[in-house]
């Protein structure tokens, strides 16, 4: 495996970045178990503009072996939106117990370090993700501390299954979803 990003990496401090991902699979990755092993199966971060798009697409069985993001790490960005639709991201692992880091998200890890955002996820199955500290299914932290003006948006989502694996009784939580700063619309 990679430090980060083992099936997809895309890491650039540049503007406009695009990541359109279709009708595709990354299943079966792992990064390293190391002090930097961020998106086991897609890690995307860095810059000013980070779209990130997925259709149609399959992002199992993957594991980030010290921080967030099993099966997709997305942000560190100013600016940017992330859509997936009709996707699985299903059975990915954040996290080891042999190096106990930022382990979260087990499915996905959206990280925004931005007062406007808009990520969307629809009619897409987030299910048997585990995280080893916060967010076993989806993490969503934003790191602005003025403004919240962001919005994630789930529509006709099946978040079920997903677990957290923890022995630290301090703030952990969240197994299907954990959100930080923000605000979340839920639309069945």
């Amino acid at each position: 495996g990679y430090y980060s990003g083992a099936g997809i990496f895309l890491y650039n401090g540049s503007s406009e970045n695009i990541l359109h991902i279709e009708n595709s699979e990354v299943n079966n990755n792992t990064s390293k178990v190391s002090t930097s092993g961020k998106g086991g199966g897609i890690m995307f971060r860095d810059g000013s503009d980070l779209d990130f798009t997925l259709l149609n697409s399959s992002v199992s069985y993957n594991t980030s072996g010290y921080n967030g993001g099993g099966g997709i790490y997305y942000g560190d960005s100013y600016s940017g939106n992330a859509y997936i639709e009709g996707s699985f991201i299903d059975n990915n692992t954040a996290g080891s117990l042999l190096y106990q880091g930022d382990a979260y998200g087990g499915g996905i890890y959206i990280k925004s370090q931005m007062s406007e955002y808009m990520h969307t996820i629809k009619n897409t199955s987030i299910s048997g993700n585990t995280a080893l500290k916060k967010g076993g299914g989806i993490y969503i932290y934003n790191n602005m501390t003025t403004t919240y003006e962001g919005i994630t948006s789930f529509e006709n989502c099946q978040i079920n299954n997903n677990t957290l694996f923890t022995n630290s009784e301090t703030d952990d939580g969240g197994a299907g979803v954990y959100a930080f700063i923000g605000n979340i619309n839920h639309l069945n």
